[in-house]
C-alpha cells in the first residue's frame, strides 16, 4: 500500500506541469470543463493500487494556467458627448 497523496505526487503518468484531477470514464471525460485536460491510461486508487482496466476508468490530468491579475481589464478612454 502506498501513502495517501500518491496520485498527485507520484502518479507515473503525471507530467511535471500537471496535477491529477480524478478518475473518470471516457464518456464522462468530455464533460470536464478544463481546457488543459488530458486522459491517462491507468487509474489508481487513492492508496496507489491499480484499478482493474475492466472498470474503464482512466486518470485525468490538468495543467493549471496562471492568469495575470488584471488581464481581463482594458483602459477605456471616456469621451464626453
Amino acid at each position: 500500500m502506498k501513502k495517501k497523496g500518491f496520485l498527485n505526487e507520484n502518479h507515473p503518468e503525471r507530467r511535471e506541469d500537471e496535477i491529477y484531477l480524478c478518475n473518470t470514464s471516457e464518456e464522462e471525460f468530455r464533460f470536464i470543463g478544463w481546457q488543459t485536460k488530458r486522459l491517462g491510461n491507468q487509474a489508481y486508487t487513492i492508496e496507489g493500487h491499480r484499478i482493474n482496466p475492466i472498470s474503464k476508468l482512466y486518470p485525468v490530468f490538468v495543467t493549471p494556467i496562471a492568469i495575470p491579475l488584471g488581464s481581463c481589464h482594458r483602459k477605456y478612454e471616456v469621451k464626453d458627448k
